[in-house]
């Protein structure tokens, strides 16, 4: 399993994102290939949430618009795996943040990690944060 984080996400979604090309086209490889795709909770309300910012995006999308792509996304269920958080990750959260030394922004990728650990899965991000963390295999979308 390849656990997605927000930043392929909102880049698959976003069609004036610089990285819209690779995250898409590399998705669909990916799902074609057999790969499952799994979608933390997390990850698909940050979605939402940043798509529909025009402090972030040149050219937000409205609520309908947002919620539209993450039922999209949703639908593919063939692809594409909705993972839910809570207490059972609680352990592993807190071991990898307490091995970064940091919170603040790691906090919610340290969330996306250990899920991505729970189902023994790989993280897609084009952040390097993730990098931070033992025992995380990143793979950067090309």
């Amino acid at each position: 399993m390849i656990v997605l984080d927000a930043n392929v996400l909102i880049s698959a979604v976003d069609r004036d994102a610089p990285r819209h090309a690779v995250a898409t086209g590399w998705m669909q490889r990916q799902a074609a290939a057999g790969e499952v795709l799994g979608m933390p909770w997390v990850c698909l309300l940050a979605l939402v949430r940043i798509c529909t910012l025009p402090s972030v995006l040149a050219r937000p999308l409205g609520i309908d618009q947002a919620l539209a792509a993450a039922e999209r996304l949703l639908g593919n269920a063939e692809g594409l795996r909705l993972l839910p958080d809570g207490p059972e990750h609680y352990p592993a959260f807190s071991r990898l943040l307490r091995q970064a030394g940091v919170g603040g922004n790691l906090t919610t990728d340290a969330l996306v990690a250990a899920i991505a650990l729970a189902h023994g899965g790989r993280v897609a991000s084009f952040d390097r944060d993730f990098a931070r963390f033992d025992g995380i295999q990143v793979i950067v979308p090309n």
